[in-house]
């Protein structure tokens, strides 16, 4: 709302990609008129539900949607929601999430702003955009396909910008550390929890998994003599996308691995035997010990790619690593300085 030339007050209203302006004598008459206006929008905007809250739209979401992600991001996505449900503020008492009790009736725009603008303060851009798209997905279902709300009214609000992309990739000596620790190595038996946790890890460093492939993985997936795995998406609720079910070719030190694990006393179902609130809390333990900073178990993705790289060209990568857009890639492809240079070779034949 700002005054023009001929010193009336115009108000300018932005929505669903339309302008719409009008003018006004005082600036009382212009605020009323605004304040109608975005009443009329939430209105429209709203729900026919009105003992519904937004914290039941999340619910409902994580009932019916969450359930089908892949184990650890069901468990996420619900502990998160959960979260913003019941966490209080230990200094006031009161609930730290207001949005989540705001009927959908009166739901709009002004109340995802508002939890923007304060989540901001709280925590990075990453984390900070990922609960974002956790409520923008679920208010697109919900006006869509539940039809609990008439539109989605987080569409058009600004969002941060996306982080830079890790770069960070494990040294050989943080490598030497996780399997001493956790009494992983080539002479030694696999007896032990710890020690399936550090052979996931190298594992996944040479296929270039993620951590749910990785514990998914069934031992009748896994077809040595024949040099290759295969990411079924069959693992429980996985609902892999097309490009993620895929076969994928085993290095020497992966088949290494796997023939190390069969020699294990006890076999499981699953390759590695391990879930993944076992392999994260281990591996985070491994990491405190080891003294080891800034490092995380999907690191071991991004060495994998960065390894497989060497060997193969850019669209048989792709289809190895499971992604359709090959230039997803170059969030894990991440080679050193000294690595491009090691690639040059080493006579260069002059132009003739």
């Amino acid at each position: 709302m700002v005054k023009n030339e001929e010193n009336a007050w115009v108000v300018q209203i932005f929505e669903e990609g339309a302008v719409q302006k009008k003018s006004f004598d005082t600036e009382v008459n212009a605020k009323a008129w605004a304040s109608k206006f975005a009443r009329e929008v939430n209105i429209k905007a709203g729900s026919d539900f009105n003992n519904l809250t937004f914290g039941d739209l999340m619910d409902r979401y994580g009932e019916e949607v969450a359930c089908f992600k892949v184990t650890d991001n069901r468990r996420a996505t619900l502990t998160k929601i959960k979260y913003f449900k019941n966490r209080v503020d230990p200094e006031t008492q009161e609930k730290s999430f207001p949005i989540m009790s705001i009927p959908l009736m009166e739901l709009s725009k002004n109340d995802f702003i508002n939890f923007r603008d304060k989540r901001l303060t709280e925590i990075a851009n990453g984390t900070f955009l990922r609960e974002w798209s956790l409520f923008h997905v679920a208010m697109n279902i919900a006006a869509g396909e539940w039809g609990w709300i008439h539109k989605n009214c987080m569409r058009g609000i600004r969002k941060p910008k996306e982080p830079d992309h890790r770069k960070r990739r494990p040294t050989d000596q943080e490598i030497k550390l996780i399997c001493h620790y956790l009494g992983y190595s080539l002479d030694k038996p696999i007896i032990t929890i710890r020690q399936r946790v550090a052979a996931a890890f190298l594992f996944a460093m040479e296929t270039a998994l993620r951590a749910s492939e990785v514990i998914c993985l069934k031992s009748s997936e896994a077809f040595l003599s024949d040099g290759y795995i295969k990411v079924t998406g069959e693992e429980l609720n996985a609902r892999k996308t097309r490009s993620s079910i895929r076969d994928v070719p085993l290095t020497h030190e992966a088949k290494r691995i796997i023939k190390h694990v069969y020699e294990a006393p006890v076999r499981n179902e699953f390759l590695f035997g391990i879930t993944y609130q076992t392999l994260s809390k281990l591996f985070y333990e491994a990491l405190k010990a080891s003294q080891i900073y800034n490092l995380h178990f999907h690191d071991a993705r991004h060495e994998g790619t960065t390894r497989l790289a060497k060997i193969y060209k850019v669209l048989d990568l792709a289809k190895i690593i499971g992604h359709k857009d090959i230039h997803e890639l170059m969030i894990y492809y991440n080679p050193t300085i000294e690595e491009l240079v090691a690639s040059m070779p080493l006579e260069v034949i002059p132009i003739q």
